[in-house]
C-alpha cells in the first residue's frame, strides 16, 4: 500500500512539473502579419505564452534578437533597418513584417529663410535645382536641427542608399 501511494505522488509530481514547463502558444497581435510599416523602432503586442520576443531577418531565427517584454507589449529601443523581418514569441507561429522608406521633409518659412528637417524614417541629401548654390546637403535621420536655406528657392529631395 505504501509503495503504490508513493508511486502516485511521483506520477502526480511529474504531471505537474510537464504541465509548469509547457507554455500556451502565444497569440500575436502587432504588427500584422506581412504587413509594411514604418517605425523603425516597432511595437509589439500579443497575449499569452513567453514574455520573449525573438526578431529575424530569416524565418528560421538563426541569429535572433531576443527582447524581453514582462507585459506582452514593448516598443524597441534601437532603431531596426529598413528591410523584412520575422517575429515570434516562442512557442507561436512566425509572422513577417517590413520596414519600408518613409521620405517626408518639413519646410517652413522664417522671413527671408526656410528651415527643413527631415521628419521621415529615411535619410535623404537635399539638391538645390535654383537658387543659392547648395548641393549635397545630408539631413540625417532623426535629425531635430533645422536646415536653413538663404533664399526661398525650388529644390528636390532624393532618398539616400
Amino acid at each position: 500500500m505504501r509503495m503504490m501511494h508513493v508511486a502516485g505522488l511521483s506520477i502526480i509530481l511529474i504531471v505537474l512539473i510537464a504541465a509548469a514547463m509547457h507554455q500556451p502558444e502565444a497569440i500575436l497581435q502587432q504588427p500584422d502579419n506581412d504587413s509594411f510599416i514604418q517605425a523603425r523602432q516597432p511595437g509589439f503586442k500579443w497575449q499569452g505564452g513567453s514574455t520573449e520576443l525573438w526578431i529575424d531577418e530569416t524565418p528560421h531565427f538563426t541569429t535572433p534578437l531576443i527582447v524581453d517584454c514582462p507585459q506582452r507589449e514593448c516598443i524597441l529601443t534601437s532603431p531596426l533597418e529598413l528591410k523584412e523581418y520575422y517575429w515570434k514569441v516562442p512557442p507561436s507561429q512566425v509572422w513577417k513584417f517590413t520596414i519600408d522608406s518613409n521620405v517626408a521633409v518639413e519646410v517652413e518659412r522664417n522671413d527671408s529663410t526656410l528651415a527643413m528637417r527631415n521628419v521621415g524614417n529615411t535619410p535623404i541629401g537635399v539638391k538645390e535645382i535654383r537658387g543659392s548654390g547648395i548641393t549635397g546637403a545630408v539631413i540625417g535621420m532623426g535629425d531635430e536641427r533645422d536646415y536653413l536655406l538663404e533664399e526661398p528657392t525650388d529644390f528636390e529631395v532624393k532618398q539616400h542608399g
